[in-house]
């Protein structure tokens, strides 16, 4: 019994912490039970059209959405050089409420026009 009770308390405390970064690539596996993820899309040369969705957790995250975005717009455009154009930010709740407990996600979602160096 008190395996059990520690069980629920571990999965409770890992659910209460989460919120950070994903890696998980929602091109190869969809959406993710979590929220987290980012999906990278050409959209025409140069163009890359990114979301970034942070792990669920009980508070908006935006800074980590927008270090997700940054980090997959510099690899996009492979020399790390880029212009943001229509990026929206925003939170949703990934799952009903339980008790006063919120599920998080938070999204940075637009385009990134890669410069060409010089």
């Amino acid at each position: 019994m008190k395996l059990q009770v520690a069980g629920v308390l571990l999965v409770a405390l890992s659910l209460f912490l989460t919120g950070c970064a994903s890696t998980y690539d929602m091109k190869e596996g969809g959406e993710s039970f979590w929220g987290g993820g980012y999906l990278v899309e050409e959209e025409s040369a140069s163009v890359f059209h990114i979301t970034a969705k942070t792990n669920v957790a009980q508070w908006s995250s935006y800074s980590t959405a927008r270090q997700m975005w940054e980090e997959h717009a510099r690899k996009a455009c492979g020399d790390g050089s880029y212009i943001e154009k229509n990026t929206r930010e925003y939170e949703y709740e990934a799952h009903p409420r339980y008790l006063w407990n919120k599920y998080i996600v938070t999204v940075k979602e637009g385009q990134a026009l890669c410069q060409k160096g010089g």
